[in-house]
């Protein structure tokens, strides 16, 4: 262990008894919260000194006078309206109806179509496969259809 990572263990160490003065304890408590490093240390320092730490008299009364300490908030409800609505079969209709009127108006399935029937011509080459014939139609359809 190197000089340097012994002094900073011992510096943990001393703000864990809380033998720090006062302007060392803040800025290493600025530290441990954007220092992921100076964290691994101060939790290094914690567990070596587990055992001279005092222990809780009692865990449940510990733990309910730090949930008495926290602030009172008022539990957060999703609005069930605005829920329903969106689960709503009627509401994927419409979605779906909208979606297929954008299609039809914007001329998808003639394109489309056009494209099946130009592959399917007998004047196209005899020697690749339907599918591959298809699939080469869709593809140079999808290219056109993004410029």
């Amino acid at each position: 262990m190197s000089v340097e990572k012994k002094m900073d263990r011992r510096l943990w160490i001393d703000y864990v008894r809380g033998n720090v003065e006062a302007g060392t304890a803040e800025r290493m408590e600025a530290l441990l919260l954007g220092d992921e490093a100076a964290f691994a240390a101060y939790g290094e320092a914690l567990s070596s000194l587990e055992q001279e730490l005092p222990q809780p008299v009692d865990e449940r009364a510990f733990m309910r006078s730090v949930l008495a300490a926290l602030p009172e908030t008022e539990p957060r409800y999703m609005d069930k309206q605005a829920k329903r609505w969106s689960r709503h079969p009627l509401f994927h209709y419409m979605i779906a109806a909208s979606v297929t009127v954008l299609l039809l108006s914007g001329g998808f399935f003639d394109r489309l179509a056009a494209g099946a029937n130009h592959m399917m011509d007998l004047n196209c080459s005899q020697d690749a496969s339907i599918s591959r014939q298809m699939m080469d139609a869709a593809s140079g359809w999808l290219d056109k259809w993004k410029r």
